[in-house]
């Protein structure tokens, strides 16, 4: 079967790794992997983990998204930088 391109997918298949993105569409590897070619976006490099930008706490009230779109980072970032808050 072939799964269809979310709307959201080049959105946040630019900042998160290939298992963030199975996690929120519920898909495989190898059809992460499918729809990376078909948009032509690479995964992610592993890197260390970001630190805090100094004018996080100054953002914190908007949404996830938006900090992520802020930051250039995934949702997941954000969340972890809430919880350090």
């Amino acid at each position: 079967m072939t799964y269809p391109l979310p709307k959201d997918f080049e959105h946040h298949a630019r900042t998160e790794n290939d298992r963030e993105l199975e996690d929120r569409y519920g898909l495989g590897s190898r059809t992460i992997k499918r729809l990376r070619k078909l948009v032509g976006i690479e995964s992610p490099a592993a890197r260390t983990p970001r630190d805090r930008p100094v004018d996080f706490v100054e953002h914190s009230h908007e949404t996830n998204v938006a900090l992520a779109v802020r930051y250039g980072v995934g949702e997941k970032v954000i969340r972890r930088w809430r919880k350090t808050h």
